[in-house]
């Protein structure tokens, strides 16, 4: 069963909305600062890791930065959109499955996987 009630749900919520709520030159200066080598936190841990990290002089770095950026921004409307496709499955199929004696991969399986299939299918889609 989902968690629907209680402080913490709104408050997993409006921290999970958050990266959706900053525009894109916003992240991108904010990535920007991130990720350099004398006061960003990623560049001084990737370089202190041993990898030779500069997203301004090698072309893969600023790739591998901008793939980051872009996850980290959009995976908060995949896992908002899964929470909503989660929540609106109805308490019936899990007491039935409760009933039933289903493991929670069970559940998972053949409750949550096919109720998801279409809110799974929109967030790859976006």
């Amino acid at each position: 069963n989902m968690p629907k009630k209680g402080w913490g749900v709104p408050v997993c919520l409006v921290l999970m909305a958050l990266p959706l709520l900053v525009p894109w030159n916003v992240v991108g200066t904010i990535w920007q600062v991130f990720g350099r080598n004398d006061i960003g936190l990623l560049g001084y841990y990737v370089n202190a890791l041993g990898f030779n990290y500069n997203y301004v002089q090698d072309p893969f770095d600023a790739w591998v930065t901008v793939i980051i950026m872009d996850v980290w921004h959009w995976t908060s409307l995949v896992v908002l959109l899964c929470y909503a496709g989660l929540v609106s499955i109805p308490d019936a199929f899990y007491q039935a499955a409760k009933i039933d004696g289903a493991s929670r991969w069970a559940v998972f399986r053949y409750i949550q996987l096919p109720k998801m299939q279409r809110v799974l299918l929109i967030a790859v889609l976006l």
